[in-house]
């Protein structure tokens, strides 16, 4: 078979099951609110790409434009935490042996991975296409549409940037480390250097931020060049002016195709580290005889001859056969059987489901989550609070994510649905070891805080522990995955701890220090929903998994 038809066969397979999944849907929601982001209201306190004190109007280009950049760098980010699951999931439901048996090439299955990876998101990419045109209209500066003002920068700068990350998800799943909890870090590193090293390189998002620029420098003397990416504040109103689009020269063009390229390579690195799916052998066993035979009773085993070399088989004699009566065993009653004794203490179910929580946890995992928590605990108060206890809240994410769904995975539902009291004692027992999770992985900071007074902070804490374990059991549950949850606590925790968008500061980052006193009514607000949505949802995961137990 022709070898770029089987990479087609193979990320259509992968693509189709993707999208056929609750999961994904969830992905499209959260893509059609974030692009309704992308387009803040004239009055809004935020903008997404900050150009000092100015904003186009909202025409076509603006839109497609300024859209075209924060899908880019959205799905840079989200995106790989979204697809870079494709080999483990092979793995886990042993496709990968299956394949590992087959003539298809390591090079050709990495590049249909990475071809799903990026259909997957190139269709969440146009998504946000339409809904966007939708948001120039409710906006009202200018109903003009033009198509290609929203098409060109998709397919220049969108595109090229969904190739690399599709291939980087592929290279992340290669090697063990680079699947840990070191390699979700690693990325995010990268994410954050090669953001910062691209503001003014003129290529990827650059390229249309720099005509944004160059036209503001040649109608605005008063401003001085630099903008920034993302969720920004503002202290003041905007100033409006008007821009009419990129000329998309052959040398843009060429330099964004470079990038395909780039992806091209990481997916032939991405080969050269891949070990396929090897396994320990099975080593089956036959059946067991008495008198060290080795064999049952009338099997065929061979005669040697005095050289020692097999001739031809013989027959054992067969024992005579036996009554029926003598055969079958004798009938007894329930009451003559051994009662069975359950054991319904509780606290050693939560040590168990604490200790599994961590099991597949490398040792580089515990030497980063005890450095975070020293780090809080001496670092100056500022730093820590506001970068140091966020990285701490992202470090478990992966323990976090299997909790309700630890079971679909490896497949043990049936034997624990069989288990006396397996929804009333079960479920409390993941909940509670996953609230522990959090207490320990955030420990450096509580003492922190306790020790500190900063009540304001402890209170916020507290009511962030409760929510994360309940919001992970729920989602875990309902999806019976673990992608839902970490794409979106990733979000959450990207847009409120790490970029402290205030009613999505979950941690209270942004919130002032001190006794309760210091406490607003809007943090009120935000601790208030936190408690009430952890209710909501733990009730809400047992009716859902009692009603699969029925």
């Amino acid at each position: 078979m022709n070898a770029w038809k089987i990479t087609y066969q193979v990320a259509l397979a992968d693509f189709l099951e993707r999208t056929r999944r609750f999961s994904f849907l969830i992905t499209l929601g959260l893509t059609i609110l974030a692009a309704y982001m992308f387009v803040p209201p004239a009055d809004a306190g935020y903008v997404t790409l900050y150009f000092e004190e100015f904003r186009g109007i909202y025409n076509s280009a603006w839109v497609g434009g300024t859209t075209a950049v924060s899908t880019s760098l959205f799905l840079s980010f989200f995106g790989f935490f979204l697809v870079r699951n494709g080999i483990e999931r092979d793995k886990r439901t042993r496709v990968g042996q299956i394949i590992e048996g087959s003539s298809l090439k390591k090079s050709h299955y990495l590049l249909g991975k990475a071809l799903s990876n990026f259909l997957v998101l190139a269709v969440i990419a146009a998504v946000v296409i339409p809904v966007a045109i939708c948001m120039q209209w409710v906006r009202g500066e200018d109903y003009s549409l033009h198509l290609g003002a929203y098409l060109a920068p998709y397919l220049f700068v969108v595109i090229p940037a969904l190739a690399i990350v599709s291939a980087m998800a592929v290279l992340f799943e290669t090697r063990p480390v680079l699947r840990s909890p070191f390699g979700i870090v690693l990325y995010m590193l990268l994410f954050t250097g090669v953001t910062m090293s691209t503001l003014y390189s003129g290529m990827g998002n650059d390229v249309i931020t720099k005509a944004m620029r160059e036209k503001l420098l040649l109608t605005h003397a008063d401003y001085e060049g630099t903008y920034g990416q993302g969720i920004l504040f503002l202290e003041s109103p905007l100033k409006l002016f008007v821009w009419d689009g990129i000329s998309w020269t052959w040398d843009v063009v060429i330099k964004q195709a470079a990038l395909l390229l780039v992806a091209v390579l990481v997916c032939l690195l991405a080969s050269r580290l891949f070990r396929g799916f090897k396994e320990s052998p099975v080593v089956v066993q036959g059946p067991r005889t008495g008198a060290g035979t080795g064999t049952a009773a009338g099997e065929a085993v061979p005669a040697r001859s005095r050289g020692g070399k097999a001739t031809a088989p013989e027959r054992t004699r067969k024992a005579p056969a036996e009554p029926a009566a003598a055969q079958s065993p004798a009938l007894t009653s329930a009451a003559d059987l051994t009662p069975v004794r359950v054991n319904k203490r509780f606290l050693p179910l939560v040590g168990a489901e604490f200790r599994l929580q961590f099991a597949s946890s490398p040792p580089g995992w515990y030497v980063v989550a005890v450095i975070l928590a020293i780090l809080c605990l001496f670092l100056p108060y500022t730093a820590a609070l506001r970068w140091i206890w966020p990285l701490a809240w992202i470090w478990p994410i992966s323990l976090w994510s299997s909790m309700g769904n630890r079971e679909h995975q490896y497949g043990t539902v049936s034997v624990l649905a069989s288990s006396p009291g397996y929804v009333g004692r079960q479920l409390p027992a993941v909940w509670l070891s996953g609230f522990l999770a959090v207490l320990l992985t955030g420990s450096g900071m509580l003492i922190r805080f306790i020790v500190t007074g900063d009540v304001v902070h402890l209170i916020y804490a507290v009511a962030a522990s409760l929510f994360v374990p309940s919001f992970a059991l729920a989602l875990g549950i309902w999806t019976e995955s673990r992608r839902p949850f970490e794409l979106i606590y990733m979000l959450l925790w990207f847009l409120g701890p790490f970029n402290q968008l205030f009613y999505a500061d979950f941690m209270g980052t942004a919130a002032e220090s001190g006794p309760v006193r210091n406490l607003t009514s809007a943090s009120l607000v935000i601790i208030a929903v936190l408690l009430a949505a952890s209710v909501l949802l733990v009730l809400a995961a047992y009716s859902k998994r009692k009603l699969k137990v029925k």
